[in-house]
């Protein structure tokens, strides 16, 4: 008759599965002055961290030439932008405002608590 091993006993587990899983950096849970961009690799793809949106949030106009999300801030604030898409929105809610014109500017309040969510835009706080 064969005995069992003991629970205790890993001994036939294999090395790759003994080492401490990885963690996420934190940099990639909250998205404020960085954006994450796309970009290819040997096999696929991979993220690169840039600071995408920096120039907007100083009041300078900014090209975004991806997707970005502006973070809610605690005051109100007023946005100029045109392109592809622009989104204020609170998270659980009705997209407050929407706009999407390449050509021609507009201006909007943006209430405390709100997101923004650029594509393929130019956009500047004010």
């Amino acid at each position: 008759m064969m005995s069992a091993l003991p629970l205790t006993s890993n001994h036939h587990v294999h090395d790759s599965l003994r080492r401490k899983p990885r963690t996420i950096s934190s940099a990639f849970a909250s998205i404020t002055h960085t954006a994450i961009a796309p970009a290819f690799t040997r096999p696929g793809w991979c993220s690169i961290r840039t600071t995408t949106g920096a120039k907007a949030l100083n009041g300078e106009p900014e090209t975004i030439p991806t997707t970005m999300i502006f973070e809610a801030a605690k005051n109100a604030r007023k946005i100029t932008a045109k392109g592809k898409l622009i989104q204020i929105y609170k998270e659980g809610a009705p997209t407050y405002w929407e706009y999407e014109n390449k050509e021609t500017e507009s201006t909007k309040d943006v209430p405390a608590g709100y997101e923004v969510r650029v594509v393929n835009a130019t956009i500047w706080f004010h």
